[in-house]
């Protein structure tokens, strides 16, 4: 599903959003995925790390492992 991950440069898990998603945090079925629907625009959270103020996107899509 989604999973919380610390900063890609610093490895810091202090963060802040500072753009809210507007994705659901579940999977996506087939029929999200069609190409008329609103799920392809949407996008995950933005946050900023306050350690370092990289930008990145957490909570992200888990890979499955």
């Amino acid at each position: 599903m989604y999973r919380i991950v610390p900063c890609p440069l610093c490895g810091s898990g202090e963060r802040a959003a500072v753009f809210p998603s507007s994705r659901p945090q579940a999977a996506p079925t087939p029929e999200d995925m069609a190409c008329t629907t609103a799920l392809l625009a949407s996008s995950d959270a933005v946050v900023r790390c306050l350690a370092c103020g990289v930008l990145y996107t957490s909570p992200r899509p888990d890979d499955g492992d």
